[in-house]
């Protein structure tokens, strides 16, 4: 009888081992348990600097860890005029903000670039973090709105100044250059011709015509007089005009230039009493751009040649 009370002993024990392994919860792998955390990002709405090379960190928490990687997105936004690659670029591996299985926080990253070369105006950068694309989390996406202003190398606003030249490289009868030997008025008309710059004209008899320009926004016309009357006959062919706009830094650098060059405007039968339609210049939230008139209409009239308004001259 001993005999089978120490066999049923054995059997017991040996049962009560193999169900202590059976009952292993492998707690060692993983005391996560998934559930649906909120996610909070740590990011002002709004930020104005001056351009400059830096870098903005925001951090972006979820209130509890999860056993699964968690991405959220880093967007550029609508409203951005500041251009990827060059101004800005997103520091995160493929746009995203990782969160690790585990950990509970991650960090957007945007880095901003100075180009100290160019004259840019104010530019904005609209960064999104978050969206619906987030899985296991919950999200309110937030939208962090960059003003980058010009670099203070560039500012205030620089002198923007446009200079004349009339010139074919012919020389008059007595060795002088057309440009130094004529007078020529460079003068700008409003958009609709109904009447000149109210207070702006480059009429001081010197060649070349030179002067800075403060225009409120606008569409002006480039016109040129020939200054009294003139015969031009012994030039072999019409005289060229060139206009230059110039844009210069505050320490006299210049920012940009551009060019325009307009055949035979200066005609050989001019006898002073018309203008002649160079070019035109808008000025659009201070920025100023140069443009070719030629083929330019107004209704349905082509101007190239206008009689000289009454009482200029």
């Amino acid at each position: 009888m001993n005999k089978i009370y120490r066999l049923l002993l054995i059997l017991v024990v040996v049962s009560f081992g193999f169900t202590s392994c059976d009952d292993e919860d492998f707690t060692g792998h993983s005391s996560l348990v998934p559930t649906s955390p909120t996610i909070s990002i740590s990011a002002p709405s709004s930020i104005t600097i001056d351009e400059q090379d830096t870098t903005f960190s925001w951090t972006v928490t979820m209130s509890e860890a999860q056993i699964v990687d968690v991405a959220i997105y880093v967007t550029v936004a609508e409203g951005t005029t500041a251009t990827e690659h060059d101004d800005f670029d997103i520091e995160n591996s493929n746009s995203r903000v990782y969160i690790p299985a585990g950990s509970t926080t991650g960090t957007a990253m945007v880095t901003l670039y100075a180009d100290d070369d160019t004259r840019e105006e104010t530019e904005m950068l609209m960064i999104q973090i978050g969206d619906s694309r987030t899985a296991n989390a919950s999200i309110t996406p937030t939208t962090v709105a960059i003003t980058i202003n010009n670099t203070p190398d560039f500012a205030p606003l620089e002198t923007v100044t446009l200079t004349a030249v009339w010139d074919n490289g012919d020389e008059t009868a007595v060795g002088e250059s057309f440009c130094s030997s004529f007078d020529v008025d460079v003068l700008f008309l409003v958009e609709d011709f109904s009447g000149y710059h109210p207070d702006f004209s480059m009429a001081t008899g010197s060649c070349p015509e030179v002067g800075d320009l403060d225009w409120a926004d606008g569409h002006y016309w480039v016109t040129t007089n020939l200054y009294g009357s003139v015969d031009l006959g012994e030039f072999a062919t019409d005289i060229p005009v060139s206009l230059q706009l110039t844009r210069y830094n505050n320490d006299g650098s210049v920012a940009s230039s551009s060019t325009v060059l307009i055949d035979e405007q200066l005609h050989s039968d001019d006898d002073g009493s018309s203008l002649y339609l160079v070019g035109y210049i808008t000025v659009t939230n201070g920025v100023y751009e140069l443009f070719d008139a030629d083929d330019t209409s107004y209704g349905d009239v082509s101007v190239q040649k206008m009689d000289l308004p009454a009482g200029v001259k």
